[in-house]
């Protein structure tokens, strides 16, 4: 076996394994997704009203978005490491044009789901908003216009980068030994180019954000309701995410010694115990950003809508005029 076949070998194989922990990882934060959906789907459908009928579509979305995400996640990883194992055979890697298309589909569509999920999340936080606010048009106002502006964006930059994509043809039919990473980046340069006003949609969302949760008064008066059981749920679901990421990231991936001959992304830094460096998986970032905004509308509806919520009762003393708690 020629030499640069053992190169692709070893680094493919050095890839798997970060595919495999990817896997692994992905599986208990689904399974933390699906318990809060559940847990926020139940009031939902305990009684009918035009609000929360829209929230359990929204809640629908969330979920086939965050399921959209995993497995393509799942799916390009593999497809990316099979078809570069394929180039080693003596015939090549060749795709039919059916199968170029399904990769290509998972590279340019990999980061609409979790797009569509911060969508959904700066919408529940709108109308969040406007049940805190019930006097403060001009608070309503602005973040009505803050959620337009945001979509608008996102449909704008979304219609301009499939258009780009499709007039510049770059996706082969055939893909021929080293032919695969060129091809991977050429998508990555497209995107990069197409996208370049994306970090507007971020900024307009983390206005969104900003806006709504300046309530002092929901902070204060819900104060004394911090160890009810609502709230129990999601400490529990922030703890266990916390607790998965830090075991995740310092047990089971582990430390890698820096003498290895592998090669594995790793940080730049050493820990105090250990001459080791720690191993991330590369888009570690992009789970975390995928995760959160799927998990933040959950945890808004729990908060809200499940009985005895602090939000119900800082409601009751809004509408009241009461200023301080019994």
């Amino acid at each position: 076996m020629p030499n640069s076949e053992q190169i692709i070998l070893g680094e493919v194989g050095s890839k798997w394994i970060a595919v495999v922990q990817v896997v692994e990882i992905l599986i208990p934060i689904y399974g933390a997704f699906l318990l809060g959906t559940c847990i926020a789907i139940k009031p939902l459908i305990s009684s009918y009203s035009k609000p929360k009928l829209g929230l359990l579509v929204c809640l629908i979305l969330v979920f086939i978005c965050f399921t959209w995400s995993i497995m393509n996640i799942t799916a390009s990883n593999y497809g990316e490491h099979i078809t570069v194992l394929a180039s080693c055979s003596p015939s090549g890697c060749a795709l039919d044009k059916w199968q170029s298309h399904i990769l290509a589909t998972l590279y340019i569509f990999q980061s609409i789901p979790g797009t569509l999920n911060l969508l959904l999340s700066d919408l529940i936080v709108v109308w969040r908003a406007w049940i805190l606010f019930p006097r403060n048009w001009v608070v309503k106002a602005a973040l009505a216009v803050l959620l337009a502006s945001n979509m608008g964006n996102w449909v704008i930059n979304t219609l301009d980068c499939i258009a780009d994509i499709l007039s510049t043809g770059i996706i082969p039919v055939t893909l021929e030994h080293n032919t695969f990473p060129f091809v991977i980046n050429q998508f990555g340069m497209a995107v990069n180019r197409l996208v370049d006003l994306d970090w507007i949609s971020i900024v307009q969302s983390l206005a969104v954000n900003v806006v709504a949760t300046v309530h002092r008064g929901l902070l204060k008066q819900a104060a004394v309701y911090r160890r009810t059981y609502i709230l129990k749920i999601l400490f529990l679901l922030i703890i266990y995410i916390v607790i998965l990421f830090n075991t995740t990231a310092t047990g089971h991936y582990g430390f890698v010694d820096s003498s290895d001959n592998i090669n594995l992304p790793t940080t730049n830094f050493k820990t105090p115990i250990t001459s080791k460096s720690l191993y991330v998986p590369p888009d570690f970032g992009v789970y975390m950003m995928i995760l959160a905004t799927a998990i933040y509308p959950i945890s808004v509806v729990i908060l809200i809508h499940n009985t005895h919520s602090p939000v119900r009762e800082t409601l009751h003393y809004l509408e009241t005029g009461t200023d301080h708690l019994p």
